[in-house]
């Protein structure tokens, strides 16, 4: 967040004080795995299924964080789905096959 310097916020906004690493859910772990990456901040992201086994509350919290790090770090976003929604939340075009037939969609 702007007022730590930190860009994508911290592994502690996510999960409970006082807990090592091995102590968290599947999920948290998976969620300090994607805060990692955000942090590098990469010029190139590939995201495949990036929200699986994170749960309903922080799934938007980490699209929206994608979305503005995408934004300001004008970083390109490979993100593979089956959840079209969440396309629609961080893409500016996305492609879809349906029966092996390509389709492009410019949001």
């Amino acid at each position: 967040n702007q007022e730590t310097g930190q860009p994508v916020g911290s592994a502690e906004d996510y999960v409970r004080d006082g807990l090592m690493f091995g102590q968290l859910s599947g999920g948290q772990k998976h969620l300090i795995y994607v805060l990692r990456c955000f942090a590098s901040r990469p010029d190139v992201m590939l995201c495949d299924e990036l929200l699986g086994g994170l749960d309903a509350f922080r799934q938007p919290r980490v699209l929206h964080m994608l979305r503005r790090l995408k934004n300001e770090a004008n970083m390109a976003v490979l993100y593979i789905s089956c959840e079209l929604n969440q396309l629609r939340l961080v893409a500016d075009s996305f492609a879809f096959l349906e029966s092996g037939r390509k389709h492009l969609i410019y949001v």
